[in-house]
């Protein structure tokens, strides 16, 4: 036997840790009025369809934004001319391993379509989150919310908040905090403490973490922003007061300008690592990779976040999707920084390629015990995880075996590894427990 596919057998009984989803209560899936088309097609691959050409009206047609219920021999009718030029991309090769797994599928097509609703119909039940997921050997899923975890979700579910105005922060955002706290914010101290507040509150309700991302301003001065910066000798933290001055302009309803926006930015950053430090929390960061067309990719450069790793040594960052497409620096970032765990969620299926390359010069540089293997980063197809998952493991095991065939590793190294990232970093990163500690994950090839 190859050594990959010996590999592949090992990781597949290995337990994970999905380390970053968007999944909403299981309710809202199951209420949401969704078809298979619009399940499989939630999120990324939207942006590679309108890349190809789509039209955003046809898309959010086939995802089913467009307003009106819509027959899928309709939605097909729109996606056929499209789904042959994104269905070699990372997203497309994760919804044709979906579609396999689950309908029996080897290709998208009208006839397979309507097999493939009719199975769908039949099992989307309540439990299907757990049956899906603990099938796969996912044993706990870290989810983002800005509402804790709903009774009876705790057993699956781990919890990280999405702060409340956070962002290139706006009228809107202050007043959205100000409700949930029942009083006003009229000054950024306030704000300041309200956002501990809210924090302090989901912490103790089991949050593990808060979630921002590697933005400093809206606009496109980002460059100018940082070397004002640097000239000024100021790498540090921001000074508060004109912080304080550009807060009172937006509590007014006044826009800001770029440069202010930046300064009333960096304030909050810096008051969420202090946070996430006071309260034990991890600071979970975006960077990389964007979600969908027409989205300015460079404001999301790991490198921003350099000086809040440096000021807030204390303070434990979990940094998103491999930095894709700044990979290096990521793995510098990681490699200089002891607060900082370099996270591969998303990155497998943007690039299955780039991600091998990149854990392979990961692992010549950073401690292996600092990298999270595997996060699914959906909100609704559970199916689509799953799929991820597969392209996951193929990668973490083409990846070890390069090494072993090299040299550099020997078996039993290799999926001590591979289990650190499938499980036992992030859970020792974040806390959790092993909720069954002795057995192993099974690989299934039936549908569900």
């Amino acid at each position: 036997m190859k050594t990959i596919e010996a590999l592949r057998e090992g990781l597949d009984r290995l337990p994970v840790l999905d380390t970053h989803e968007h999944l909403v209560p299981e309710r809202q899936r199951l209420e949401g009025g969704f078809d298979v088309l619009s399940l499989l097609l939630e999120i990324y691959i939207g942006g590679d369809l309108l890349s190809s050409g789509m039209s955003r009206n046809d898309l959010n047609l086939v995802v089913g934004r467009g307003g009106r219920p819509v027959p899928l021999e309709e939605k097909w009718k729109r996606l056929a001319p499209y789904w042959p030029q994104v269905s070699q991309t990372g997203y497309g090769r994760m919804i044709r391993l979906a579609l396999k797994r689950f309908f029996g599928l080897d290709r998208l097509d009208r006839p397979g379509l309507m097999k493939a609703q009719a199975i769908f119909e039949s099992y989307n039940r309540a439990g299907i989150y757990r049956k899906i997921l603990e099938e796969a050997g996912i044993r706990k899923v870290i989810t983002q919310r800005t509402e804790p975890l709903e009774p009876g979700e705790s057993e699956l579910f781990e919890l990280v908040i999405r702060p409340v105005g956070l962002g290139s922060l706006d009228r809107p955002g202050i007043e959205n905090l100000e409700k949930r706290l029942g009083r006003s914010l009229p000054t950024l101290d306030a704000f300041l403490e309200g956002q501990r507040a809210f924090l302090k509150s989901a912490r103790a309700t089991g949050c593990l973490g808060l979630k921002t991302a590697a933005w400093c301003v809206e606009e496109a001065e980002l460059e100018t922003a940082f070397s004002d910066l640097v000239e000024n000798g100021s790498v540090g933290r921001p000074r508060l007061g004109p912080a304080r001055a550009a807060y009172q302009k937006l509590a007014a309803g006044n826009g800001l300008r770029p440069a202010e926006q930046w300064t009333l930015n960096s304030s909050l950053m810096h008051h969420l690592a202090d946070c996430a430090r006071e309260l034990d929390l991890v600071m979970v960061i975006h960077t990389g990779a964007v979600w969908n067309a027409w989205i300015d990719f460079r404001v999301y450069n790991p490198l921003h976040i350099v000086p809040l790793l440096r000021l807030h040594p204390e303070t434990k960052f979990d940094v998103y999707h491999a930095g894709i497409p700044w990979c290096r620096e990521m793995a510098m970032i990681a490699k200089v920084f002891p607060n900082a765990w370099v996270n591969l969620t998303w990155a497998h299926i943007i690039s299955p390629a780039m991600t091998i390359s990149f854990l392979d010069e990961l692992l010549d540089m950073v401690p292996p015990g600092k990298i999270l293997g595997f996060g699914g980063d959906y909100v609704h197809s559970v199916e689509n995880v799953i799929g991820h998952l597969e392209i996951a493991r193929e990668n973490l095991a083409a990846v070890l075996a390069r090494r072993i065939e090299k040299g550099l590793m020997d078996r039993s190294e290799a999926v001590a590894a591979a289990r650190g990232w499938l499980w036992d970093n992030p859970a020792r990163l974040y806390g959790i427990a092993d909720p069954q500690p002795k057995t192993t994950a099974r690989r299934t090839k039936e549908k569900t």
